[in-house]
């Protein structure tokens, strides 16, 4: 994703020099080069190879990577989706996640290519939309002539399993908390889509159904979905809060109790919780130190606002894939 990439480079050594004759584009790659990415970039403590087929649940992507020329060597991956508006169906929200460039090509010649590559072949379109680290910014601000602007901030916060604490005073009377099943998948795609008015139906629901997930749903005692969230738990320890949306704060602890009773804490090493910087605050009464807040990547567009109810978004979506 955009939040993903790291420009800087070792400024001793002049990046490689790649020319339109001495590499490759190559749209939805094939497994082998999959295959190449989970050597090159996917090893990360925080990814799955997995994710790809999750991902590759909405409808309207398309993955771009670029090698060697007749080669697996990866110099640059990048994938794009298209949103459609439920609204205006004729109106698409452009997506880009996944941007990430060897560190020994990171240099001018490879970004003009890309650059090039990205309107020539029409796969940015306005209203465009990432999550990008500081130092992406300017990366992206470029490819639109400087006209971007700077949403709101996603911050990370980093914990060990005994940071994390189960209040016994929680306020969450009258909120039901139940496993995710696939009865349920109306009403949580509904409440989805009336903070986030775009379709991603299928992207979601895989998410929810993914085994390696703990998915929770909150209901109101008259039935109602008042909110949802999953925590993704991964081999080599790392465990990230993903995509708790909630009616209010109330809510957002009845789920987060739900899921720290649930996660196997003795295999869990590092917990993360990625959020809007403006909901920080709700996690609060589970940590048992001083926060520890580093600011992870900024949501950027063409457009000057963004129709997403971000009253509801405690923790956002995954940022290689959605923009909340």
């Amino acid at each position: 994703m955009l939040a993903r990439i790291i420009f800087q480079r070792n400024l001793s050594t002049k990046p490689i020099v790649v020319t339109r004759e001495t590499i490759q584009q190559i749209i939805n790659p094939s497994e082998k080069y999959i295959d190449e990415f989970m050597v090159s970039y996917g090893k990360r403590p925080d990814f799955r190879r997995s994710d790809f087929k999750i991902w590759d649940q909405h409808p309207k992507s398309q993955r771009l990577f670029y090698t060697v020329k007749n080669s697996k060597k990866l110099i640059l991956t990048y994938q794009h989706k298209y949103f459609q508006h439920l609204k205006n169906p004729s109106r698409e929200l452009s997506f880009g996640g996944l941007l990430w460039i060897a560190p020994e090509y990171r240099g001018k010649a490879i970004f003009k290519i890309f650059q090039e590559d990205l309107f020539n072949q029409n796969i940015l379109r306005r209203p465009f939309i990432a999550s990008a680290l500081p130092a992406s910014v300017n990366f992206v601000s470029k490819m639109f002539d400087g006209k971007i602007n700077q949403h709101f901030k996603y911050d990370v916060t980093y914990y060990k399993p005994e940071d994390l604490k189960i209040p016994t005073n929680l306020k969450v009377d009258g909120i039901r908390v139940v496993n995710f099943d696939e009865s349920q998948s109306h009403n949580i795609v509904q409440y989805d889509q009336a903070i986030f008015p775009y379709d991603r139906e299928k992207l979601m629901l895989a998410n929810f159904s993914d085994p390696n997930n703990i998915v929770k749903i909150a209901y109101d005692s008259e039935g109602n979905v008042i909110g949802f969230g999953y925590l993704a738990l991964f081999d080599s320890g790392v465990a990230i809060m993903y995509a708790l949306y909630a009616d209010n704060v109330n809510v957002t602890h009845a789920i987060f109790a739900n899921i720290l009773t649930e996660a196997p804490m003795h295999r869990i090493k590092s917990f993360e919780i990625r959020q809007p910087d403006t909901s920080i605050k709700w996690t609060e009464p589970f940590v048992v130190n001083e926060q520890k807040k580093k600011h992870m990547a900024t949501v950027i567009s063409t457009e000057n606002k963004i129709d997403f109810d971000m009253k509801k978004v405690y923790i956002n979506s995954h940022p290689s894939c959605c923009p909340i």
